[in-house]
């Protein structure tokens, strides 16, 4: 058996134990071979520990302990991994073990047992182990207590050093303990007994000893000196002196408070505060102290605790007697010295009263005597109230205490006498079940019951008992004796009678009698319940142990009595308590076998683990492989081939010329070696360049798989967590109420599986290929997308001609909606239209233009240098070698090596690729960091202190935040080792990409750049005075930290009386005054069943709370109305909901009333109702005005049906509001909730109610005028008076629009309707007035449902007004609107409403809405709007130029008219194909399109995919919390708190919401939180900006250096000279020194002006070269002048043999360089040396004027960059080291290097600047130029009739 099939065997049993066998087994294989196979055991070990279930994980886990135990090197593995572990034992790092739930918390048991153990034994080794334990207690939090007690219990010989230890700490506490209570007793003992004596005198004064009675007698036999009272008793016993006695202790005790004894009971206070409040806490404490020492450490120990004992004895006694003598101890927590006493003492503390009770701190309980009786004598002048010889008296009756301390034996004697039983019997009782106690045990088998268990005396010592029987009757003791056990009612419901009999055990017992206790499943004594004869013997099949036989109970068996074998406990112990109740049900309970031969083994014990995220996890393993993205780097590129053969080309040309040179040179040249070595290194690049570009490229293609793969183990990891959302329905939120865990929840599209049950409504798009599963109409079938439309319904619900039965089609808990079956998991087509549309991401415009400069140098630059090189060598050799010298084996030298050196410098940047790496994770690494610190920052985005907020042109605020180069460096260090599945870096070409955005377009509106809910603007509300309307504003303002809202127009006052009704609708219909205090700081979800029943307005889920507030509504005004029903009203088939589907709006016309009752009385109701203004215009006959309730005229209809058909087009959602006064006689109405109000915060009970659309009267439509004048959004005005129409001569004057007002609703039609109902019912329902009531007993019994009745109530009702909604932009949004026009950036809308919806939002936007700003991407054939021309485009408003119709026109209207598709910000009726075809259009032209889009739409993903870069935003606010109870929700910490911009939910909570999320954006780079500002957008564009710009000046520096070098060389070479710099100088310059400064220039400042420019398009890459070529000639022109004369002068210098310069060339001419001697070649090499000083000294200088690409030095000084200072030093120093070097071993005479040598190296900066900044100049001339011609380009074929 191989390793890994043992380990499955072993750990997947599902047994608390492993087998031994096995276990054997395995721990043979690891000691095998010395122990080689321990790691192979520990990684299959490993890999159990990681599978998704908890028992696998317990077995796993108890394998390692076996093993950790026993080797040292698995102990080493097992340490090496920790991390690791933790997360997978504990659930540590925030990540959840899996189910099941009970073996997870079993599985974190042992652990913290096996963790325990191994610090305790290991720890002192394995320092990792400590520190993982303390991670776990104080980080994690885990608790070790019960791992501690089992560790003990284990470990005898830790337990006896323990108990030593603690003997010894013991014994030293004592010590001291008896020292402290000896010397603060002996301090205060004086000052107690004298306080007592002082006391004593006081009772004393007030009552007399009884003695001194006695003696005032004159009685003989009394002495004087006080005999004994008790000697006193006996002679009067013997006398028998007649004496009368009063038995009432009050007539003994005569002393009473009065203004002679008033300052002796101030005395007794004063004294009894001390000793209650003082003496008696600190006694009571040295006594416990002393009682917890042990008496044999101190021999005084003993004396010592009874004088203390005694002494507060003599203190407890003094409170009885106080109590006594008429002192009430409230004084002692009052503070005064006297009840009447005003003034309070503040010396004394307060004390419990019962402080005088007798105090018990043994903790065990007290024995009846000391109950009945004080322990010590007390004073004989209260003896007759506690004397222990009063039990003597014959008249004395000692009280008895009805209750039973001890348990009584119930057994009979034939039990008692049978003491011992089988076994077998004895192991069944060890392993039953333990039923908590309670008094059916307490009292069971006792034949009688007391009925005062309390304690208390009951027996009067004189009057005797209170009655005669103190015990309970036989049926209430029986009743006592059962316990009620509760069932579900679907077990109930199993029996067709309605009840179920439940059986009794009958199990036998001791004493023949059989167990009565009845029960469903199991008895707790006895097991399963079954059947059994009259003797308690099993019938038919029943549960034995393995082995045994049944055998009767009274039948001897080996000499022995052998009870039944019902092994219950042995045999189910497995099995828990649901897992029976869930067998019973199916009559599924296991009977083991009575044969005796061997079973088959026994399946696996695991439990099953819900399988819907299995499908999720399996679909993403099989189709994440389709998505690849292909590497970026292509090998078969011109230029990168060219570069890998010119590099090939000089390597080899070197490693022959220095062969050849080893080889022919005489003396040994040493420039041989060098080449040789030179060439190795260029070939050790080529190779690390290609490993790297490799490894990047595969990073780069793998990063969505590795995505993938992290949403699947979140997904893996997830608990099945459902949010509850506390938003409205969002079109930008796709969720579908699914059938989950027998709950309906919110679950998004991605997270849908074939077979889930799904509501939907109509209105809304189905998810994927989903079946109507209900009765007849099973075959419906609706594909993706595809709408739930009511037209699709109606055809094949309306059979013969009967309504819409929602409860026949739907489900009865949500009457709208449809159930449908999932047919398809929508995450299949998800990841196939991934794969087919995702592509890699084009080059961006740096990488572009860095292949521009490569293909420059390399194939045009390169071929010509090696042109001009070889034909040069090749003269001279000819001319120069051979003609005049015939010097014929100079052909290598000369032709060869020369040449090579000259293309050094080429290939040297073999390994500039790796450095484009580096700086690429460098940039994406400060763009992520950025990102994540600006998503956790809490400061707002605050304008510059210079810097006037209202300049148009003024720079966007920003947020004052620094980050960390450690930061930086961790996270380049991670994006180095691994693929960025979390941002995407690589594929999106993050940093780039953000740094040339030219488009931002939003895809999404409510919950991304809008508010998720949607805010009120208007009320509008009938004006008595004009008879018409008035319009009133709505205006949100911060007050303090609230957000309220106020009605702004003047005089809104005079229009409470129209307002109040409506804002008492508002207030009470939204219920959020039922949750607590009006909620008015935030807006939020209403609280009624509206969503649940079908898909409705956002306005309509939205809580109204605040229009009622700023009526002036407060809670207390909306606490005295309470709601009684709900109605939902629905029409889907009505032309309201016909008349939205128009108008592109996904809802079903709908309203909701609710029916209250005030507080005035029952009977009288209100209906308030608001929805669908059509619907509920529909309802009404009359509306309200303020005054009087007016019939609802048919222009007064129009009127307002205008208003909400205009608000419609404005891109408004408009809600109606109407009521009506119900009277009901609710006698006898059996329907539940009419009869009294609910109370607050109980689930109220929501009735749906469909209605369809009758048309009783034959009338053509009419045609209305309606609303005139109307401000803002709904008409255009900007007038304070908003007064509508005045009747003309034509019945209307001023300016009107003609409505057609639809049949349902006129005058006509609205009577006829009610006529035809007012027909179908009785004569008292019509008139309506019976008795007062609306509806009476009667009439209501006529209606045969409840949903009949209210469909019939919610007719007739009064209209009060309407309230128009709109979504406002979040907060930020406008101005990053405009202040991307500042950047050069536009903002794009793709908006999916019509084009006058459309402009409506973009003006809240700040867009622009003139002519020719929106350009409609949907086609005329898939346009449905009646007032539109051919173009699709508004008659009359927008008709102003040639726009394009349809995404097909685009390409062809910006070929041949214009480019305006390219300017403007709007496009309208979008489709999500549409807005791909168009971003992709964007991108043809060369613009950079970053796309912004809710993250719970699964929609988006390919238009996400389709951008160059995307932004999820997160579209609802609480989108992380779960429901934990009815006033409990828990915010989880994923986006909230450790953001990193990504969508990875680790270290969170997961939800479905963050798994849908995480599916949605799988294209996208960064997620945004919902309560991030867009501005964080901005400034990450901003600093990538910088870096982009860095890079170039970088670039540009290595560039120039390169061809500055290939330049020099090639003129030494002409001047028949050796190079000027060797090739390990030209590595050392171009591989060390130019990268160094390079890298320095990404840390220049921020250029507070690169928001103000204009960002490079993707296209016409560096068309101005010729320009940019002068510039770097001019600029690094004084480098190669210096450079080469410093060689030159330095070399002549150097050779004694050259008498001036002007022989320099002719004496290298002359000369064999084969057989140049030591002075010559050290003399080159000096002065090679000498010239890479100057070279590196210029192009520091060179770097410092590179900061900026137009400022001056002068304008920033290059020192303010501190990183180049550093990198600037740090070069010098080691330049100016390596050349020291270089020369220390040299036989150079440096000193022959003249003066003006070194003033040519370091004066050269003194040209070089004004050169530099001259060139700045004029580039910033033409940069300039280019700006604006930017901010002005248009383009058009028009000429003169261009619209611009």
């Amino acid at each position: 058996m191989s390793l890994e099939a043992l380990v499955t065997e072993l750990t997947e049993t599902g047994l608390n134990s492993l087998d031994t066998d096995k276990l054997r087994e395995l721990k043979r294989i690891c000691k095998k071979d010395n122990g080689i196979h321990v790691v192979s055991t520990f990684n299959v070990l490993l890999m159990s520990l990681s599978k998704e279930h908890a028992q696998i994980r317990y077995s796993g886990l108890q394998a390692v302990n076996e093993l950790f135990i026993r080797s040292h090197q698995f102990r080493l593995l097992v340490v090496a991994s920790l991390p690791q572990i933790l997360t997978l034992v504990f659930g540590a790092y925030q990540r959840p073990l899996p189910r099941p739930p009970e073996h997870a918390a079993k599985l974190k048991q042992l652990a913290a047992e096996c963790m325990y153990s191994w610090v305790e034994k290991y720890g002192a080794g394995y320092q990792r182990l400590v520190i993982g334990f303390r991670f776990l207690r104080y980080m994690e939090r885990v608790d070790f207590r019960a791992a501690a007690r089992v560790f003990r219990r284990n470990d005898p010989v830790r337990i006896e050093k323990s108990r030593a230890l603690h003997v010894e700490n013991r014994s030293e506490y004592m010590l001291r303990a008896l020292i402290a209570v000896r010397t603060g007793f002996l301090n205060m003992r004086p000052v107690i007994e004298e306080a007592l004596r002082m006391l004593n005198g006081c009772f004393a004064i007030l009552l007399p000893d009884i003695a001194d009675l006695f003696a005032e007698s004159g009685d003989s036999r009394i002495e004087d000196d006080g005999a004994d009272i008790e000697e006193i008793m006996a002679v009067m016993a013997v006398n028998r002196h007649a004496v009368d006695i009063d038995f009432n202790p009050s007539r003994i005790i005569e002393a009473k408070e009065d203004s002679i004894n008033a300052a002796v009971y101030d005395v007794i206070r004063d004294y009894l505060r001390l000793c209650v409040t003082k003496y008696e806490p600190q006694l009571r404490a040295w006594t416990d102290r002393l009682a917890r020492l042990d008496s044999s450490s101190d021999p005084e120990l003993g004396g010592l605790a009874e004088a203390v004992d005694k002494l507060k004895s003599r203190v407890v006694d003094v409170v009885p007697k106080c109590v006594d003598l008429g002192i009430d101890l409230a004084f002692i927590h009052a503070g005064s010295g006297r009840p009447d006493d005003e003034k309070s003492d503040d010396e004394f503390e307060d004390v419990p009263e019962d402080f005088y009770k007798t105090r018990n701190t043994s903790g065990k309980r007290p024995a009846l005597e000391s109950l009945s009786a004080p322990r010590h004598k007390r004073h004989q002048v209260f003896s007759l109230l506690g004397e222990p010889g009063l039990e003597s008296d014959p008249t004395y009756i000692r009280p008895e205490l009805l209750r039973s301390l001890q348990p009584r034996t119930t057994r009979s004697a034939n039990a008692s006498s049978t003491k011992s039983s089988s076994d077998f019997e004895d192991k069944l009782r060890e392993t039953a079940p333990v039923v908590e106690y309670g008094p059916d045990l307490m009292y069971w088998g006792q034949d009688t019951v007391d009925t005062n268990t309390s304690g208390l005396e009951i027996r009067h010592r004189f009057l005797g008992s209170a009655r005669e029987e103190a015990t309970l009757s036989g049926t209430a003791a029986d009743n006592l004796k059962k316990r009620a056990v509760f069932y579900s009612d679907a077990i109930k419901s199993q029996d067709a009678a309605g009840q179920r009999e439940i059986k009794a055990c009958r199990a036998p017992l001791k004493g023949g009698r059989l167990c009565p206790r009845r029960d469903l499943v199991k008895c707790p004594f006895h097991g399963p319940v079954i059947d059994r004869d009259e003797k308690g013997r099993p019938q038919g099949g029943f549960l034995v142990a393995e082995g045994d036989e049944e055998t009767p109970s009274d039948s001897p068996v080996g000499g022995e009595q052998r009870q039944s074998t019902v092994a219950t406990a042995e045999t189910v112990n497995e099995i828990e308590w649901r897992d029976l109740e869930a067998l019973v049900k199916l009559k599924q309970l296991p009977v083991a076998s009575r044969k005796t031969k061997k079973e088959p083994p026994a399946k696996s014990a695991l439990i099953d683990i819900p399988i819907a995220k299995h499908k999720l996890l399996e679909l993403i393993d099989t189709d994440r492989a389709l998505i690849v993205v292909p590497f970026h780097f292509d090998w078969r590129a011109a230029s990168l081939r060219v570069l890998l053969g010119a590099s090939s080309t000089v390597a080899l040309l070197l490693i022959v010329n220095g062969a050849y040179i080893l080889a022919k040179g005489h003396p040994q040249q040493s420039r041989g070696i060098t080449s040789v070595v030179e060439a190795s290194l260029i070939l050790l690049s080529m190779l690390s360049a290609a490993w790297v570009l490799t490894r990047e490229s595969r990073l780069e293609a793998y990063e969505l798989d590795k995505r993938l793969r992290a949403v699947a183990g979140e997904i893996r990891e997830w608990t099945g967590t459902y949010a509850d959302l506390r938003t409205p329905q969002l079109p930008t939120v796709t969720t579908y109420m699914t059938l989950r865990d027998g709950a309906w929840r919110d679950v998004p599209t991605l997270l849908l599986v074939k077979d889930d049950v799904i509501a939907l409504g109509y209105g809304e798009t189905a998810p994927c290929e989903v079946g109507l599963r209900t009765g007849e109409l099973a075959g419906l079938v609706l594909t993706r997308g595809q709408t739930l439309a009511p037209e699709l319904m109606r055809s094949r619900l309306c059979l013969e001609c009967r309504l819409w039965d929602p409860l026949s089609a739907g489900h009865q808990a949500m009457a709208g909606r449809v159930l449908f079956l999932v047919l398809d998991t929508p995450l299949r087509n998800h990841l196939e239209q991934i794969a087919r549309h995702h592509q890699r991401t084009d080059k961006s415009v740096l990488q572009n233009q860095i292949c521009v400069v490569v293909r420059l140098c390399l194939l045009r630059i390169l071929p010509i240098v090696a042109a001009i090189a070889v034909v040069a060598n090749a003269i001279i050799y000819g001319v120069v070698d051979v003609g005049q010298r015939s010097l014929r084996h100079m052909a290598m030298e000369t032709i060869v090596g020369k040449t090579a050196y000259v293309l050094f410098p080429f290939a040297c940047t073999a390994l500039w690729p790796v450095y484009w790496i580096a700086v690429r994770i460098f940039t994406n690494a400060c763009e992520v960091v950025l990102f994540d610190t600006l998503q956790r920052s809490k400061t707002e985005y605050e304008d510059m202190e210079d810097i006037d907020e209202f300049d148009v042109e003024a720079l966007p605020p920003t947020k004052d935040i620094s980050v960390g180069i450690g930061a930086i460096w961790g996270r380049m260090q991670w994006l180095w080792r691994n693929c960025d599945y979390q941002n995407l870096s690589r594929s999106s070409n993050l940093s780039e990409t953000l740094g040339n955005i030219t488009v931002i377009c939003s895809i999404d509106k409510e919950g991304t750049i809008a508010e998720p809910f949607c805010t009120p603007e208007q009320i509008v509300v009938p004006d008595a005075d004009e008879e018409d309307y008035a319009i009133l504003d709505l205006e949100e303002q911060q007050v303090g930290s609230e957000v309220k809202a106020f009605i702004i127009d003047e005089g809104w006052e005079k229009y409470l009386p129209s307002l109040r009704p409506l804002g008492l609708n508002c207030g009470v219909n939204t219920l959020a005054h039922r949750m607590g205090k009006l909620r008015i700081d935030t807006t939020h979800k209403r609280h009624n069943c509206m969503r649940q029943q079908g898909k409705i307005l956002s306005s309509q889920d939205t809580c109204l709370c605040k229009i009622s507030r700023a009526i002036g509504f407060t809670n207390d005004d909306l606490a005295r109305f309470h709601m009684l029903k709900e109605v939902d009203v629905f029409a889907p088939f009505h032309k309201a909901t016909e008349l939205l589907s128009r108008k592109d709006i996904s809802a079903v016309a709908s309203f909701t009333s609710a029916v209250l009752q005030s507080e005035d009385g029952a009977g009288r109701l209100q209906m308030l109702t608001d929805g669908n203004v059509e619907l509920v215009l529909g309802m009404c006959l009359d509306y309200f005005d303020g005054s009087e309730i007016r019939p609802l005229s048919d222009r007064t209809m129009a009127m307002y049906y205008g208003l909400y058909l205009n608000a419609l087009q404005q891109d408004l959602q408009c809600l109606a509001f109407a009521y009506r006064p119900l009277a009901l006689d609710t006698r006898g109405l059996t329907w539940p909730g009419w009869g009294s109000p609910e109370q607050p915060k109980t689930n109220k009970q929501s009735i749906y109610v469909d209605i369809a659309l009758e048309s009783p009267v034959d009338e053509s439509p009419r045609q209305f005028v309606a609303v005139v004048q109307a401000p803002a959004e709904l008409a255009g005005g900007k007038e304070e008076s908003h007064s509508g129409t005045e009747e003309g001569d034509n019945g209307v004057a001023g300016l009107g629009t003609v409505v057609d007002l639809p049949d349902h609703l006129t005058e006509v039609a609205r009577l006829a309707s009610i006529r035809s109902k007012s027909a179908s019912t009785p004569p008292a329902m019509s008139d309506g007035k019976d008795g007062g009531f609306d509806y009476t007993s009667d009439d209501l019994r006529q209606f045969a449902t409840e949903q009949d009745f209210l469909r019939d109530a919610i007719t007739e009702q009064i209209f009060l007004g309407l309230v128009t909604f709109a979504y406002d932009p979040k907060v930020d949004v406008c101005d990053f609107v405009e202040d991307l026009s500042i950047a050069g950036i536009r903002f794009v809308y793709f908006s999916k409403a019509k084009g006058r919806q459309s402009k409506s939002f973009a003006e809240r936007l700040g867009l622009e809405t003139d002519w020719n700003t929106c350009i409609l991407l949907s086609s005329v054939a898939d346009s449905s709007c009646d007032d539109i021309i051919d173009d699709g485009y508004v008659e009359d408003h927008d008709i102003k130029a040639q726009l394009p119709r349809g995404i097909e026109s685009i390409r062809s209207h910006l070929k041949e008219v214009d480019d305006i598709p390219l300017q403007i910000s709007l496009f309208a009726e979008c489709t999500p194909d549409s807005t791909r075809e168009m971003i992709n259009i964007f991108q043809e032209n060369g613009d950079i399109v970053c796309c912004i889009g809710s993250a719970l739409k699964d929609a988006n993903t390919l238009t996400f995919a389709a951008a160059d870069l995307a932004v999820g935003i997160e579209p609802i606010p609480h989108f992380n919390w779960i429901a934990l109870g009815s006033n409990q929700v828990a915010a989880l910490s994923g986006h909230d708190v450790a953001n990193d911009g990504s969508i990875s939910t680790s270290g969170a909570l997961v939800t479905q919401y963050a798994l849908g999320a995480a599916l949605t954006c799988i294209p996208c780079p960064l997620f945004l939180q919902h309560d991030t500002s867009l501005y964080t957008l901005m400034q990450v564009i901003s600093e990538a900006r910088r870096l982009v710009g860095c890079i170039q000046q970088s670039g540009a520096l290595l560039v120039a250096s390169c061809l500055v070098l290939v330049l020099i060389n090639l003129v030494c070479s002409l001047c028949l000279l050796p190079p000027a710099l060797t090739g390990f100088m030209l590595l050392w310059v171009l591989w060390a020194m130019v990268p160094l400064l390079g890298m320095a220039l990404l840390f220049v400042p921020h250029d507070e002006n690169i928001m103000s420019t204009m960002p490079l398009k993707n296209q016409d890459h560096v068309s101005d070269m010729p320009r940019f070529a002068v510039y770097a000639l001019i600029r690094m022109l004084p480098p190669i002048v210096v450079t080469i004369l410093v060689y030159v002068t330095a070399l002549e210098r150097m050779l004694s043999d050259v008498p001036h310069l002007g022989q320099l060339a002719s004496a290298f001419g002359r000369a064999d360089w084969l057989a140049l001697d030591q002075e010559q070649q050290w003399a080159v090499l000096a002065a090679q040396t000498f010239a890479m000083v100057a070279f590196v000294f210029h192009v520091v200088c060179v770097s410092s004027t590179l900061m900026y690409r137009t400022r001056s030095c002068l304008e920033f000084v290059p020192f303010r960059n501190f990183a180049w200072v550093v990198a600037s030093a740090l070069c010098l120093l080691m330049t100016f080291l390596f050349a020291a070097l270089l020369l220390a071993f040299g036989e150079a005479h440096i000193g022959r290097v003249s003066w003006y040598t070194y003033l040519i190296a370091f004066a050269g900066p003194l040209v070089l600047l004004p050169l530099q900044d001259a060139c700045k100049l004029h580039d910033k001339k033409r940069w300039t130029r280019l700006q604006k011609l930017a901010k002005l380009e248009f383009k058009t074929k028009l000429g003169q009739h261009s619209p611009l």
